[in-house]
């Protein structure tokens, strides 16, 4: 089994930030993988979400998932990065928390950052027009 931290170290060769979003749905934590905390957002997770038709079943999986609260997985969709302030594309992975007692808490999951490869697809998608 994996120690802690251990654990997170792998974790973060394959993301770019660490996330977290308490039950009331605000993002608390936006960590890069580097190490580096962002700062804690007292904004609503769903207020970073964008409109985008090349990510809407990804948006659409993001949210039945979380009015479920199941677990999702590799999911595309186009945001707000908390981090930078610009629009972007991220897929993520989450999973609900409980605290001792079965009381849901929130989310937490890893993001990979996909802005250059959505821009460069879609670049070379007006190219091939």
């Amino acid at each position: 089994m994996f120690e802690p931290e251990k654990a997170l170290d792998l974790l973060k060769l394959h993301s770019d930030w660490l996330w977290s979003v308490d039950a009331n749905g605000i993002l608390t934590e936006w960590i890069g993988n580097n190490g580096a905390s962002s700062a804690k957002s007292v904004a609503p997770w769903i207020s970073y979400l964008r409109r985008d038709s090349d990510t809407r079943d990804g948006l659409i999986k993001l949210m039945t998932a979380i009015r479920q609260r199941k677990p999702f997985h590799c999911v595309k969709i186009s945001c707000l990065l908390p981090h930078a302030g610009v629009r972007g594309w991220v897929k993520q992975s989450g999973i609900p928390a409980y605290d001792d007692q079965g009381r849901f808490t929130g989310y937490r999951g890893a993001a990979l950052n996909m802005t250059g490869q959505m821009m460069a697809e879609r670049k070379m998608g007006r190219l091939n027009s």
